[in-house]
């Protein structure tokens, strides 16, 4: 009878629990249900959101009927209109797509294993390793890679990784994978910044644009990769790409993660608004989320 390792069975035992937690979300996506969604909120739609208040006449309810299917209907009327005024959207690709050739393979198994050894959901929850395989093929290449969001473990912070998350993790793999580069990291909760060998963290907050400026100034040199793993809200997403746009050298990538499938049609509107000329945007589906990501040309 073979004896596992104690190693070997922590090993297996985080896969399952991997599994499981990834066929959970994967389940509360489908059906949108998921808890922390279910509640309510009272709020007066016409001074909140200003923009979709009909010019009418009538009492708040007819008004308020109106002005949320303006919030629902806007961003894919948008998007049909991009596409008729003849901008293509982007169609959504299927990340294994990205890796094909032997290099991007190795070496998207190779940051499985170092996304996994490091306790980043990277490869388990997701499998955005291909995309990033491809992205790093040339590791040795690499000068600097700048990722926001590092894995809050303090429930109290908005898209927080759970009490067991490991702040850092991702860097970590970065850092291990591309001996080269110098790995920057940024998050709003100042309580997990940390600094080692290669590695520097600050804090910012996607949703103030002076904080992504003054992150902007303490890095002086240009980025191969920008990773958006932090808030996961379009309008710190955007924030954050405007930011990356800038940062970003040519050849450079922008990856915004953790995208739901319901908002599909903004990003598809986003890829549009960017000049075909400068930029090669794809919309990505991968494994409980899709990816949204940019490959600046000039």
């Amino acid at each position: 009878m073979i004896k596992c390792s104690t190693k070997m069975s922590r090993l297996s035992l985080g896969k399952l629990k991997d599994y499981f937690t990834a066929k959970r979300h994967s389940i509360e996506r489908h059906w949108s249900t998921h808890p922390a969604d279910r509640g309510t909120s009272h709020i007066n739609l016409l001074r909140e959101f200003p923009l979709y208040r009909a010019n009418m006449d009538g009492n708040y309810k007819t008004k308020a009927k109106v002005a949320g299917n303006g919030i629902r209907t806007l961003i894919p009327l948008l998007s049909q209109l991009s596409s008729t005024a003849g901008h293509p959207l982007p169609k959504p690709i299927n990340i294994k797509a990205f890796a094909e050739d032997e290099a991007s393979k190795t070496a998207a198994h190779k940051l499985e294993e170092l996304f996994n050894l490091h306790g980043s959901d990277k490869s388990s929850l997701h499998d955005y390793h291909w995309l990033y395989g491809m992205i790093l093929k040339e590791s040795t290449e690499a000068a600097a890679i700048l990722e926001i969001g590092l894995g809050s473990n303090n429930i109290e912070v908005p898209s927080n990784m759970g009490a067991e998350g490991k702040p850092g993790a991702s860097l970590k793999a970065w850092k291990a994978f591309c001996p080269n580069a110098i790995i920057f990291g940024a998050d709003v909760d100042t309580g997990i910044l940390f600094q080692e060998e290669r590695i520097q963290t600050f804090f910012v907050d996607q949703t103030d644009a002076k904080t992504l400026a003054e992150l902007g100034s303490q890095i002086s040199q240009p980025l191969d990769l920008i990773i958006d793993d932090g808030l996961h809200s379009v309008d710190a997403n955007v924030q954050t790409l405007i930011f990356s746009l800038v940062h970003v050298k040519i050849k450079g990538w922008i990856v915004i993660e953790d995208i739901p499938e319901e908002a599909q049609t903004l990003w598809q509107l986003i890829g549009t608004l960017l000049p075909a000329d400068q930029y090669n945007s794809h919309l990505i589906t991968a494994k409980n989320a899709m990816i949204f990501a940019v490959q600046r040309l000039r």
